[in-house]
């Protein structure tokens, strides 16, 4: 054995030992030996990809490759390093090269469909993932990437049945048993979901990860559990070395106090969305002679009318998508940022890394996901008080500060429906008593079901008029009308449309009702904007107290229940007595422009004193505050 080869054998033992300094050092004194021996260069990137040293491994693995190009396992941990530094064009251009080298590479092929995902290629995707299944028919990891493929396509039958592939394989898999749910929910199929949803709990309860907290939103109402699966998500997704109860404070240079405050918002959504259509109005009305606001764009844009909208609005509308972590932290503290606001969180393709290492002095966690973070690196959630009332501070990592009225903002330019649409067109008739909801699919669940065909049984005239998301959810939604004996002309569906004409819809109905426990939350706003009355549950999880909050702020709280038996009854007693419905659609009418739930202005002045109070306590105290 050469010199060269001994002292990579002491690197390799020593890094298994966890003596990471002694391992490098020994992988130094190998090359010292011989400068081209590029299996210790190889090892040593290995090494560095472990300690997250990126960019350290990716100059490993380029220098192995210029000394043996035919070396696959180098080009495909080239690959993965690319992909964690989001730099996937040349990740992909990684992993066609191990597959060029080794096209039976299994786990090449499924890595590179997980990266034409990112690249929203989907199709192309799921033709590579299956190209691993076909070389691997008990590959678990494949079969779960395929269901994540046909999950952004929309076939969410397909991705049940791929998932359930993969559980049967490995039911030690990383977090299928959340998605599993999710799946099931978006299809409206609910065979065996509360034993799921109990083995879930208990796996939350145990520290495991079971995915994303979004996931669970619509079936439990327990803050301490969403905590907990918050806080289980996250340390699983950054597999970061930050301790987590630590206040991670990273040293920044002092602001001049006369200068404006600089508010980074950060999110995946600057394009027709529902956050988008909330927070438009307050970036216009953001006070310039206080502040500059900056717009970091962490997804591939669209380009909409919305987007378009957005970018008048910004002092710089930067688009970092394809950024590494350490490029947008070094950016956002090169501009002075002040204060992050992440309006993503616990969403589809969040970027919590950058969150984690500090983009700002002070880091805040709102609008965009309904809850906790479980991570001590936010600082702030900005809510209300109807929200997360003082005695639920407990379940939440972040230290809460209060809006005075409602948490959500609202566009000052949309317009007020016309109504010049007819029941007709909707296949609706002038003699029903039309309830609605038009929320997504997925957060209809068997419990608030059950109580909507309580309903329509003591309401003989009554029909339902839901949103049509899927094929899927259609069919099975129409399975469970008849189950219970109710005529299936009774269950009407409403396609998708465009916004304006959507909000106009709203008025063709009678009466709103809210899903529980995940609230309407835009399109609550959108039916009190049409003047359509709804009714809901107020629970205990930020979710299921969202549209308990609007209520509130626009002063109806008479239309807030505390059960399913109250708001069963609730539902009925509106339907059945019409002077009740007329006054409650009169005082709606009047409280839209007197009340603060539509005020922009007021929101976004609340917000502005927010930010400053939040500067005034880090320039003061340095560690944040509930305010």
């Amino acid at each position: 054995m050469s010199l060269a080869q001994t002292w990579m054998m002491r690197g390799l033992e020593l890094k298994r030992r966890g003596h990471f300094e002694e391992a490098l050092q020994a992988y130094d004194l190998s090359l010292k030996a011989e400068p081209t021996y590029y299996p210790a260069i190889y090892n040593k990137g290995n090494l560095l990809f472990y300690l997250k040293n990126y960019i350290g491994a990716l100059a490993a693995y380029e220098l192995t490759i210029t000394l043996k190009p035919d070396y696959p396992e180098a080009w495909f941990n080239k690959g993965l390093t690319f992909y964690h530094l989001q730099k996937l064009a040349p990740s992909l251009a990684a992993y066609d090269q191990v597959l060029a080298l080794n096209p039976k590479d299994h786990e090449a092929w499924t890595n590179r469909g997980v990266i034409l995902g990112k690249l929203h290629q989907f199709k192309l995707a799921l033709t590579s993932h299956q190209q691993a299944i076909n070389l691997k028919a008990d590959f678990a990891v494949a079969y779960f990437n395929q269901a994540m493929a046909f999950y952004e396509l929309k076939e969410y039958q397909e991705a049940f049945h791929a998932l359930k592939q993969a559980v049967s394989i490995d039911e030690h898999l990383d977090y299928p048993s959340g998605f599993l749910v999710y799946l099931q929910l978006l299809i409206c199929e609910w065979d065996n979901l509360d034993n799921l949803l109990s083995l879930i709990k208990v796996k939350i309860q145990n520290n495991e990860c079971v995915g994303s907290p979004f996931w669970l939103l619509a079936i439990v109402d327990d803050p301490s559990l969403l905590h907990q699966a918050s806080k289980s998500w996250n340390k699983n997704q950054l597999n970061t070395i930050y301790a987590e109860n630590d206040h991670q404070q990273i040293p920044f240079f002092s602001r001049p106090q006369k200068r404006k405050i600089r508010i980074g918002y950060f999110s995946t959504d600057f394009y027709e969305h529902a956050v988008m259509s909330l927070m438009v109005g307050v970036f216009e009305l953001h006070d310039e002679n206080q502040f500059e606001i900056y717009a970091f764009i962490l997804a591939p844009p669209v380009n909409d009318a919305m987007n378009h909208r957005l970018q008048m609005t910004f002092k710089q509308f930067i688009d970092v998508n394809d950024k590494s972590d350490e490029e947008i932290i070094g950016l956002s503290r090169s501009l002075g940022i002040d204060i992050a606001v992440d309006l993503t969180g616990n969403t589809r393709s969040n970027r919590a890394n950058i969150f984690a290492q500090r983009l700002a002095p002070i880091q805040v966690n709102y609008l965009g996901y309904p809850g906790t973070m479980g991570s001590h690196f936010y600082d702030y959630l900005i809510a209300d008080p109807i929200l997360i009332p003082l005695e639920s501070f407990i379940h939440y990592s972040e230290n809460i500060v209060y809006l005075p009225n409602s948490y959500q903002p609202n566009d000052h330019k949309r317009t007020i429906p016309e109504n010049k649409l007819t029941r007709h067109q909707y296949g609706l008739r002038d003699d029903q008593f039309v309830f609605c909801c038009f929320n997504n699919n997925f957060k209809i669940n068997p419990a608030i079901f059950t109580s909507w065909i309580k309903i329509l049984q003591a309401v003989p005239n009554g029909v339902l008029w839901l949103l049509e998301d899927t094929k899927e959810a259609k069919q099975n939604l129409q399975k469970h009308f008849a189950n219970h004996n109710i005529a299936g002309d009774r269950l009407i569906f409403a396609k998708r449309i465009p916004q304006t004409e959507h909000i106009e819809r709203y008025q063709l109905a009678d009466l709103f009702l809210d899903t529980f426990p995940y609230n309407a939350h835009t399109t609550a706003s959108d039916a009190l904007w049409a003047g359509l009355p709804l009714i809901t549950i107020m629970g205990k999880s930020f979710a299921s107290r969202v549209a308990s909050s609007l209520l509130t702020a626009i002063n109806l709280p008479e239309l807030i229940t505390n059960s399913r038996a109250e708001y069963e009854l609730l539902a009925i007693e509106l339907a059945t007595n019409k002077d009740k419905l007329s006054a409650v659609k009169h005082r709606l009418r009047n409280h839209r422009f007197t009340t603060p739930l539509f005020d922009t202005k007021a929101i976004t002045t609340n917000l502005e004193n927010l930010y400053k109070k939040m500067n005034q306590v880090h320039q003061n105290y340095g560690s944040p505050k509930h305010v």
